[in-house]
């Protein structure tokens, strides 16, 4: 089991063995878990979040016309 990500109101944890993802929502005490092809996307659009930049000079402009 890792955990992936924790904050004040959800967290992510992955069970590498099982290959699957548990995500759980603090506020309200619900929470998923799912495996094979849904795990596998799930973990490909993790991996492009972190990958992305947030710093401001790295946002496109917003058009303001």
């Amino acid at each position: 089991m890792n955990i992936v990500y924790n904050s004040d109101n959800y967290y992510v944890v992955e069970y590498p063995v099982e290959h699957g993802y548990e995500v759980v929502d603090k506020q309200s005490s619900r929470g998923t878990y799912f495996q094979g092809n849904v795990a596998d996307k799930f973990r490909e659009s993790m991996l492009g979040a972190l990958g992305e930049d947030p710093s401001p000079d790295k946002q496109p402009p917003i058009n303001a016309d």
